[in-house]
């Protein structure tokens, strides 16, 4: 019926078009015209989909306006109506061959999708609960961490052996960086990057708790600490040599290698927003707990943001401008 409609208002549009050429009489052809747009603009309403369908007016409207020339342009109206809406991608993941354990993980988001892998493997499906632990794969492995965690006490044999295989993959892949790494290192010269890039993954280990014992933490720790060192002497005025070496000295709860690093990131004059909450952290180790609060008072005075300082603002009752 659409298509019926479509072929009238153009046979009509038509007719009103050579009326008007041949007998110069403009009334009865504009009549024409508008009988054939109405028709035309049916027809362009009944092809659309029903979700589009209140849009479809559009596509008439464009031909009884423009004569002629309105053709064209309602039927890219009509084409685009129809276009059919994109879809959002999800994940399917497949457990073994079995259809029926296939889920849906919806993983737009990366912090959504751990929250709602968490939510599954708190349920009482096993099934689920396999399903969820493959889908942790995709995620950071700072967010996936904890999960694969959870996963390895789960009471489901799976689920535990799921969250093994994937844990030791992440630590192999660590393992293969690190070596390559290394590798690269020996060489002479070594690159400033090559020595950074080793030091920053010796110490995702330990920030990670993946290293192993506090032993082993405090050697790859230590490890860390002497390859910044040795690229701050190649490279003195590189602020995130100096920024490293002040996490990582509060990591070890070194106060006085951290006051040094502090010292040589305000000499360099970092901005002052990337610098705060490492000082703060100081002031915290070193139980200052006056310089503590006036660094909140600067945190709030210089409108920073960051959600966790400004809840631990909120504590020590520095939040008048939050």
């Amino acid at each position: 019926m659409g298509r019926v409609a479509l072929l009238a208002g153009a046979l009509v549009q038509v007719w009103s078009g050579i009326w008007i050429w041949e007998n110069q009489s403009i009334w009865l052809g504009l009549l024409g015209h508008v009988a054939g747009a109405v028709l035309w603009g049916w027809g362009a309403i009944i092809l659309q989909p029903a979700p589009s369908r209140e849009g479809g007016w559009f596509a008439g409207v464009v031909a009884l306006v423009v004569p002629g020339a309105g053709w064209v342009c309602s039927g890219l109206a009509i084409a685009l109506l129809r276009r059919k809406p994109s879809r959002e991608k999800g994940r399917t993941l497949l457990v073994w061959r079995d259809r029926n354990l296939r889920h849906d993980f919806e993983l737009g988001g990366r912090l959504s999708g751990r929250s709602s892998i968490a939510e599954i493997l708190r349920g009482p499906d096993p099934v689920s609960r396999r399903s969820a632990i493959l889908a942790v794969k995709e995620l950071e492995v700072k967010l996936a961490l904890p999960l694969l965690r959870k996963g390895l006490q789960d009471s489901d044999e799976q689920v535990r052996i799921y969250a093994q295989n994937i844990l030791s993959g992440l630590l192999e892949s660590f393992e293969g960086r690190i070596k390559e790494l290394e590798r690269r290192s020996k060489k002479s010269p070594v690159e400033v990057a090559t020595m950074v890039s080793l030091a920053e993954q010796y110490f995702e280990l330990v920030y990670l708790d993946v290293a192993g014992d506090e032993e082993t933490s405090d050697h790859l720790l230590a490890k860390a600490v002497g390859m910044l060192d040795d690229a701050a002497k190649r490279a003195p005025r590189d602020g995130h040599i100096a920024l490293l070496r002040l996490r990582y000295a509060l990591r070890r709860r070194d106060v006085a290698g951290a006051e040094a690093a502090l010292k040589k990131a305000e000499a360099l004059k970092i901005d002052s927003q990337m610098v705060l909450p490492w000082q703060m952290e100081l002031a915290f180790q070193k139980k200052n707990w006056g310089e503590l609060r006036r660094l909140f008072e600067v945190f709030v005075d210089r409108g920073f943001v960051n959600p966790r300082i400004e809840a631990l603002a909120r504590f020590w009752g520095v939040d008048e401008a939050l």
